[in-house]
């Protein structure tokens, strides 16, 4: 081999890994936002839409918050084999789903493209925020280097700023913008692992129960209807009609892409219950609007707010109705999916690797949501029974005395789930601390007035519990490795801890002098357990 060949030999070796190493330390440096926060969605999700493997999409999602926490496409599989991904954002305009319709595209043929009528409102000024096209670059893979600088051109345009070319390359080469930011946080190194297989394959999972005020979800059923003075409201509907009309455009765009590759357009309303002035809101002349407009263009529309699903909007609702929880999401994605189902034949065809990938991850998202759905869990038999399902420690403290609304069956659900002899109707043991784990009482102290243990677990824990019949605040605590966790009130605490995580997962004071028995939660705990379920996840998902 001469010399010329072996110099450019290695210099093609040389830039591929300059390349490659570029490559990366973009991928590292780009921001992405707080994975565990509702209001917010990991911008690495919709990337990981683009490592799915080619082909094996047959339903895409779009939409704002309110759709990425709404449809949940792992929920699909486990119901049906539906094989879907959310590709929803904050505030995500119809041009934004229009360009990222484009790109993903490339690889996938869905049968089903599912657009959220919530973005259809947005006004023409809201629509030229620079801020939610910049976003959707930088969720853009590599490999859509096209698609990136096409939109970033767009952005350009709409803020006058086509001739900037230091703006258009410093936002699709994202290094040249971030290159100082550098400091990661080992939640930060840890999610770069997450993107490849992205179990929730877009959702976000909210992990609140903040419940609709009662006013505003009398007011929201008015919004809805047809006769009340909010639908004809001329000055607010002539807005609306504006705002629509500024999307159409793209719409119609999106529909044109589908029938290129053999996909149909579909919209949807997911359920919401908040009457804020924006986007937000849901009434009578949007429904009414979406519906004309689908009807133009040969679109079915299937709008949930007007359907009876079960959903309750004081246990549903992550943030007094504009997103729900999770406990809504599974109501809401089960619905979709018999809708898709029985108007399109919605299916997915059997593939050995595909289902092999999917029911793997399908398990480490059971997983995950199993720490979802005890935080969730505001009955206390019901919670006792998902404790005792578990591989936990249970902390439990009675602060003030239990009152009389500690029912027969939570005492018999608390016998099975920690293995105690006590009783806690009697007025003896006004006064009670325990640790249990698996039906076993491993110790545990009562008294008609005062009560407390110390005790060093054998995993490590060291724990100090006390119980006071007093109403001040220092009527009982629960103290883990010198941290208190016990939760502010009267009735009974828990705090849970999992073996397998190695950590609290909840935190939570029953109060069963209150007929309705509420529940309050610590939420302190919160930011390390989601920490150790990010770090457990990834080792769940290696080798796959």
């Amino acid at each position: 081999m001469s010399i010329k060949i072996k110099r450019a030999a290695g210099a093609i070796v040389f830039f591929m890994l300059l390349f490659a190493t570029l490559a990366w330390v973009q991928e590292v440096v780009t921001p992405d936002f707080d994975w565990p926060e509702h209001n917010r969605r990991s911008l690495k999700s919709i990337r990981s839409a683009f490592n799915e493997p080619k082909g094996s999409i047959d339903a895409v999602f779009f939409g704002t918050s309110q759709t990425f926490c709404s449809i949940s496409p792992m929920t699909m599989y486990d119901i049906a084999g539906v094989r879907a991904y959310n590709l929803a954002s904050t505030n995500q305009r119809i041009p934004v789903a229009y360009h990222l319709l484009s790109a993903i595209l490339h690889d996938q043929s869905p049968k089903l493209v599912v657009v959220d009528a919530s973005g259809f409102f947005y006004t023409e000024k809201e629509m030229q925020s620079a801020a939610k096209y910049e976003e959707m670059v930088n969720s853009l893979p590599w490999s859509r280097i096209r698609e990136k600088w096409t939109l970033m051109t767009e952005i350009a345009k709409l803020q006058d700023r086509e001739n900037d070319w230091k703006y258009i390359l410093s936002s699709v080469i994202s290094l040249l913008r971030y290159h100082t930011n550098y400091r990661l946080t080992q939640r930060d190194n840890v999610e770069m692992y997450l993107k490849d297989l992205y179990q929730r394959k877009g959702y976000v999972a909210t992990f609140d129960t903040v419940p609709v005020e009662k006013e505003n979800y009398k007011i929201v059923k008015a919004m809805l209807d047809p006769n009340d003075d909010y639908a004809s409201d001329d000055d607010r509907k002539e807005k609306l009609t504006d705002s629509i009309a500024a999307n159409e455009p793209y719409l119609l765009n999106m529909q044109q892409l589908c029938r290129e590759h053999g996909a149909q357009l579909v919209f949807m309303k997911v359920p919401v219950c908040t009457t804020t002035e924006h986007r937000g809101y849901w009434s009578f002349n949007k429904h009414e609007m979406t519906e004309a407009l689908a009807e133009k263009m040969g679109v079915k529309f299937f709008d949930m707010c007007y359907e009876d699903i079960g959903l309750d909007w004081f246990r549903d609702s992550s943030d007094s109705g504009e997103h729900v929880n999770y406990r809504g999401t599974k109501k809401i994605t089960a619905r979709v999916l018999k809708w898709l189902q029985e108007e399109f034949g919605l299916s997915s065809e059997h593939n050995e690797t595909w289902d092999r990938q999917w029911s793997y991850q399908s398990q480490v998202f059971a997983e995950e949501m199993e720490y979802l759905n005890l935080e969730l869990e505001y009955d206390l038999v019901k919670y006792l029974e998902r404790v005792r399902e578990g591989d936990y420690v249970l902390f439990t403290i009675v602060s003030n005395g239990l009152g009389k609304y500690w029912s027969d069956e939570a005492q018999q659900a608390f016998e099975e789930t920690t293995g105690t002899k006590f009783d806690l109707r009697e007025k003896k043991n006004a006064a009670y601390v325990s640790v249990s784990s698996q039906g076993r009482i491993i110790e545990e102290r009562n008294g008609k007035n005062a009560c407390s243990i110390k005790v060093d677990l054998e995993n490590g824990l060291n724990c100090k519990l006390s119980s006071k019949k007093t109403k001040s605040r220092s009527a009982g605590s629960i103290v883990i490795d010198g941290k208190r966790y016990d939760s502010p009130g009267q009735g009974v605490h828990f705090v849970v801890y999992d073996n397998k995580l190695g950590c609290i997962v909840d935190s939570v004071c029953f109060n069963t002098a209150s007929k309705a028995v509420t529940a309050q939660q610590n939420t302190e705990y919160k930011e390390d357990m989601r920490l150790k379920i990010i770090e457990y996840v990834h080792g769940q998902m290696k080798g796959i």
